[in-house]
């Protein structure tokens, strides 16, 4: 098994590894922008469209506190507030009227513990088998896989759409949100219902998620993509797009809230027997050692 890449071994980003994110996430280009809240000199916000500037950037900061970047597609012209550098005390980062189309559909799993700490590799491994059984619920209904994330401390998964960004979708994206969450969520593991906005953040892959202090049990994480990438979204012309239909569908499902329990046997559960038998590799961008 290869672990979970803890702490701060390395705060090294290369360039090719952030280009290759970016590239991911926003494959007809444009900018993005790169956020970092509560660091010594306040919130910092950039919009970059050079991903050698970006790294550099965000490099000092990496490991001091966790670096975040807008996932929709955005106005072009958001880069004369800061052109490929980031500026301290910032009082003006995206809003919703500054997002051109929706590019995706997120949905990120949190489980329970105190607010501010890192989360256990328990707790990182049960958020795992419940975004698993959402895959395999919306599987079911005929929608495309998404890209996992490993947030450090959770997971996201997210499905590509295209789609304009309008308060009709702004509310579908909110009550799809709420239909899985009242389907999946309970005191283990919750899904945020409030991820459904324009201008949503997610952490940036390669850096490292920090969430108070580390202590033995709770440490800080690598943010990362989880392999393997569906291989639709590696060529944007194939990618496989998550309907207004399929959104309609799932925002319809409703259901009362009630308990979702993981099995007997994933309660304490082993993460490397977790991750052995589901075929979850995790390892670090490239330069990580």
């Amino acid at each position: 098994m290869v672990p979970l890449r803890h702490s701060r071994r390395s705060r090294v980003i290369y360039p090719q590894a952030v280009a290759a994110v970016i590239d991911l996430f926003h494959p007809s280009g444009g900018i993005v922008e790169i956020r970092s809240f509560k660091t010594r000199r306040g919130t910092l916000s950039g919009y970059f469209d050079n991903t050698f500037d970006l790294t550099h950037a965000i490099e000092r900061w990496n490991g001091q506190a966790s670096i975040y970047m807008t996932i929709n597609q955005l106005k072009s012209a958001l880069l004369a507030r800061a052109r490929n550098h980031l500026i301290a005390y910032a009082s003006m980062t995206t809003s919703a009227e500054d997002v051109l189309r929706r590019t995706w559909f997120p949905v990120d799993y949190d489980p329970a513990r105190p607010r501010g700490i890192p989360a256990t590799d328990a707790e990182v491994a049960a958020a795992l088998q419940r975004r698993d059984a959402v895959i395999a619920y919306l599987r079911d209904a005929g929608w495309p896989e998404p890209l996992g994330l490993l947030s450090g401390n959770g997971n996201w998964t997210l499905f590509r759409v295209d789609l304009p960004n309008t308060e009709e979708v702004s509310r579908l994206f909110q009550q799809a949100l709420g239909a899985l969450s009242a389907r999946f969520s309970d005191k283990i593991v919750t899904i945020d219902r409030a991820v459904y906005q324009p201008a949503q953040l997610i952490k940036l892959c390669g850096t490292i998620a920090v969430t108070g202090d580390e202590i033995p049990g709770r440490p800080h994480r690598r943010v990362e993509i989880q392999p393997p990438i569906p291989l639709h979204l590696i060529d944007p012309g194939t990618a496989e797009l998550v309907s207004l239909e399929q959104l309609r569908w799932l925002a319809g499902q409703k259901t009362s809230s009630r308990s979702y329990s993981l099995p007997s046997r994933a309660r304490g559960v082993d993460l490397g027997d977790l991750f052995r038998r589901q075929d979850l590799y995790l390892r670090p961008l490239d330069g990580d050692a």
